[in-house]
């Protein structure tokens, strides 16, 4: 190797390296302005291309996050305000109604007089603030989580489900935010007479009476979306009468007068007035939509009656307390009084009719269905010697009780031929029944209830009676409807009057 080219001149080095380039033998690597132009240039490019993927990975985030808050919100506000406006009793103590006392309540709901359930009450619903770690994150979330106990005051829910999934951590129990510039916070407001702030009067449970709204309103922080959960008690002003309900113009559902059952807040008579007497036998039925007093929703189905002897009537349907005439228990005695227009389908004369109900459904303001609704039916007069009611439903029955656990239904159901006079059965025969479907043994079993649940586990009862007397109840039957179904429910009611009988339709809310 020649030692002087170690010292050569690097403007003859770049011009040896230029030349043998030219020819095609270059190995000398890259050139100072090659290196320049990666290292200056490419960050900067593939800089510009970074920011422009965040963002867009962050917008994509920013809208997910905000179609997921808003449908929360209208999930919520379905049932938020369906729960405040069956509320009896509120309160904003920490200890959950209903769920474990480890988890923090952000408002309790109670509603249906209960001396048999515990806490007094029948249906308690929890609001609930629970923290979720996001693992990726590393970051505490706030989900809002509904709890519903069935039976009063429990720490297992019957039911469970999340309306909002972002809601800030443990709302502040005020009707003032903070001014800025501090922080957006989920806010709970309780407000009474001159929309006056009574949200701390409710640290234990208040009656809903005076309340004149509540409005839970969420920040979601993940999106910065904003809206409010609004409700009004039924319960918000005295009601001591029928006349003081504000009931929807021309026929609607209306409810009894308050304190005259232990449902008379939640649960509504659908008025039958405008039914025309379509016959089944022509494969038609009219359809009739009744708004719900004091809701936004209404109660759609479509009706059709065998026999011509079935009318609408008012409740109550009979009355004649004299000796052991029997009268019809619902609307007398103090029991559901005071119900509006004809919420009753009157059947008289010495034969079987039969009700045919179908596409039960209870409609929100948008006319789409809602769910966490109960079809409630029964005898509107009263079953007398020879005489019985079939009730059928596409789903099993629940008993509604009249007075508490150990008298769900009084003497409605007396038939001497049955154990313990019990006329209340099982029914497993063909609809619509008849008096030989109802008469044959093989068709008839005693009616179970669970005394916790008041559940049957049949879709399919008969209530007769072998004996006139002064009723002590009436039959009311339920079935849930099942929670996020969009199935409409069925019934049908088959009526045996030896002169007269009736049957009612509603929902409870």
């Amino acid at each position: 190797m020649n030692g002087r080219r170690l010292f050569i001149h690097p403007v003859a080095a770049a011009r040896h390296a230029a030349r043998r380039r030219a020819e095609g033998v270059d190995d000398a690597g890259f050139t100072l302005i090659e290196i320049l132009v990666v290292v200056v240039i490419l960050p900067i490019v593939v800089g510009a291309i970074s920011v422009a993927l965040l963002s867009v990975f962050t917008l994509q985030g920013n809208t997910s996050n905000r179609i997921g808050d808003s449908n929360d919100a209208l999930v919520g506000s379905v049932n938020f305000n369906r729960d405040v406006q069956s509320a009896e009793q509120l309160t904003t103590q920490s200890t959950p109604g209903c769920g474990a006392s480890t988890q923090t309540q952000v408002l309790g709901l109670r509603w249906g007089a209960n001396s048999a359930a515990p806490g007094g009450y029948q249906t308690v619903v929890s609001y609930i603030s629970t923290p979720v770690v996001n693992p990726q994150a590393h970051t505490t979330v706030y989900n809002l989580v509904r709890q519903q106990c069935n039976s009063g005051t429990s720490t297992t829910p019957n039911s469970s489900f999340n309306p909002a999934h972002d809601i800030g951590g443990n709302p502040s129990l005020t009707c003032s935010p903070p001014p800025a510039p501090a922080p957006p916070v989920s806010t709970l407001c309780i407000t009474g007479a001159n929309n006056a702030d009574v949200t701390a009067s409710f640290a234990s449970w208040k009656s809903a009476q005076g309340v004149t709204g509540v409005t839970f309103k969420i920040v979601a922080p993940g999106s910065q979306y904003t809206y409010s959960l609004v409700g009004l008690p039924g319960q918000s002003t005295s009601q001591s009468s029928a006349s003081t309900l504000s009931n929807p113009t021309g026929p609607g559902c209306g409810f009894a007068a308050a304190g005259s059952g232990t449902y008379a807040n939640q649960l509504c008579f659908a008025d039958f007035t405008g039914f025309n007497g379509t016959q089944h036998s022509t494969g038609q039925c009219q359809t009739l939509t009744r708004p719900i007093a004091n809701t936004p929703y209404s109660l759609s189905f479509c009706i059709s009656v065998s026999g011509t002897n079935v009318t609408p009537a008012a409740i109550p349907t009979y009355y004649d307390p004299s000796g052991d005439h029997s009268e019809a228990f619902l609307g007398n005695n103090g029991f559901y009084t005071g119900i509006a227009g004809n919420p009753a389908l009157y059947q008289t004369g010495n034969a079987v009719s039969t009700v045919y109900v179908t596409n039960i459904q209870v409609l929100d303001a948008a006319g789409h269905p809602a769910t966490g609704w109960t079809l409630v039916t029964g005898d509107a007069e009263s079953t007398d010697a020879n005489e019985w009611m079939a009730f059928q439903s596409n789903l099993n029955w629940s008993v509604l009780p009249n007075n508490g656990a150990t008298n769900l239904w009084g003497n409605a159901c007396y038939n001497t031929a049955q154990p313990g006079n019990n006329g209340a059965l099982a029914y497993s025969g063909p609809y619509p029944a008849t008096d030989a479907t109802v008469t044959t043994p093989a068709n008839i079993a005693p009616l179970t209830v669970n005394t916790t649940t008041f559940a049957t586990g049949v879709s399919s009862i008969v209530c007769g009676s072998s004996t006139q007397l002064n009723k002590t109840g009436t039959m009311m039957l339920q079935a849930q409807e099942p929670t996020g179904s969009s199935v409409a429910q069925t019934l049908t009611v088959s009526m045996r009057g030896a002169g007269l009988e009736a049957m009612f339709l509603g929902v409870l809310l």
